[in-house]
């Protein structure tokens, strides 16, 4: 019996190794999600999302593919107090599972500002596209009667050379939409040579 001891140890040795490497794998994993997530929301935080824009732009540029991005400002979250019941944090959450739904697998959805969301429709033409912001201002509007949305739209085109290009263009449009007043959309006013 005590010659097989040795075997034994080495047996429970090995087993709880293998147990405490599993461990330490999921807590990384989870720590590495954890870094790319919006707490509030469950989505794409900022450095996510420009990340997988990135990638998403440069596809796009390099297979010719049509990629449109929108950034959504969603104006009246000041007015909800954010006090114990977290009334803003659950309206934050109620709009990304809004946004999500009315969005395919393929797209971006990210949250890069307090009241701002980044939508990036990959492999849809300007004409889709409309569609499907119409759609979001339309259900948003309906949804959360309260609050107000504006969406800043733009089309990568040869013009544009980079995603930080492309988000410029973004921001320019939200400010034009906000210009318009609540619940308005405006495209990017650059020239499509495409």
């Amino acid at each position: 019996m005590l010659e097989i001891l040795p075997y034994i140890l080495l047996g429970l040795s090995f087993i709880l190794n293998i147990i405490l490497f599993v461990q330490y794998y999921w807590q990384k994993k989870e720590l590495a999600i954890a870094k790319q997530t919006d707490k509030t929301t469950g989505l794409n935080n900022t450095q996510a999302t420009f990340a997988e824009l990135e990638q998403a732009f440069l596809y796009a540029k390099r297979y010719h593919r049509p990629l449109t991005i929108a950034l959504l400002h969603i104006g009246g979250l000041s007015e909800l107090e954010d006090d114990s019941t977290g009334a803003r944090d659950k309206r934050l959450k109620k709009i990304a599972k809004e946004l999500n739904a009315l969005l395919r697998n393929t797209d971006i959805l990210g949250r890069v500002d307090n009241q701002q969301f980044l939508i990036a429709l990959t492999h849809t033409n300007t004409h889709d596209a409309r569609a499907v912001f119409e759609r979001i201002s339309e259900v948003l509007t309906k949804a959360f009667s309260d609050s107000f949305f504006n969406l800043g739209v733009v089309h990568v085109s040869s013009i544009i050379t980079s995603s930080k290009e492309l988000m410029s263009e973004a921001q320019m449009a939200l400010r034009d939409s906000k210009a318009n007043g609540a619940n308005q959309i405006a495209y990017s006013s650059h020239k499509h040579t495409d």
